[in-house]
C-alpha cells in the first residue's frame, strides 16, 4: 500500500475480488494508491462478484495463519506483483523472517531487478523466476 503496508490481492486493480467502497461500487484503483485506513474499509467479493462483509487480507494475517499451520513441508509462497524498491523488498523479507522460520518461505516475480533486490536482502531464500507463455503456445 501506499504507506508501506504489504497486502495478499493478485490483480493490478481493485473491483474483481476486492471493493472498497461501502455499496461495493468501487472505483477502478491500484492497490498501491491507497493507506492501510483505506484498505481496513475493503471487503471480499464471493465468487458471484457480490461485496461481503469479509476484510481484505493483510501480509501480517497471512503470517500469522502461515506460523500456526507451519511444517517442514509446507512453504508460503509469496509472488511480487508490486514493482517497488530494493529497501521496500527487503523490508518485506524481514517481515517474514520475523514470524515464520528460516526455509517456510520463498518468493517468486516476473521482475528480476525485484529478485535481485531480495538476494541481497536474505542469501538463502528461495526465488522463483516467473515467465509468461510464449505468444504460439498461447494459441
Amino acid at each position: 500500500l501506499r504507506d508501506g503496508t504489504w497486502v495478499l490481492h493478485h490483480d493490478p486493480v481493485l473491483g474483481r475480488v476486492v471493493t472498497h467502497a461501502p455499496n461495493g461500487r468501487a472505483a477502478i484503483v491500484a492497490p498501491e494508491t491507497l493507506t492501510s485506513a483505506q484498505w481496513s474499509q475493503a471487503t471480499l467479493r464471493d465468487r458471484a462478484g457480490r461485496p461481503t462483509d469479509l476484510p481484505a487480507p493483510r501480509l501480517d494475517a497471512a503470517l500469522g495463519a502461515a506460523y500456526q499451520h507451519a511444517s517442514p513441508r509446507r512453504q508460503l509462497h509469496l509472488e511480487i506483483k508490486s514493482r517497488v524498491g530494493c529497501d521496500r523488498l527487503a523490508s518485506l523479507n524481514d517481515q517474514v523472517a520475523s514470524v515464520l522460520p528460516t526455509g517456510a518461505w520463498m518468493f517468486s516475480a516476473f521482475s528480476m531487478p525485484s529478485l535481485r533486490c531480495l538476494r541481497e536482502a536474505d542469501q538463502d531464500v528461495y526465488l522463483g523466476l516467473l515467465i509468461g507463455p510464449e505468444t504460439e503456445s498461447i494459441k
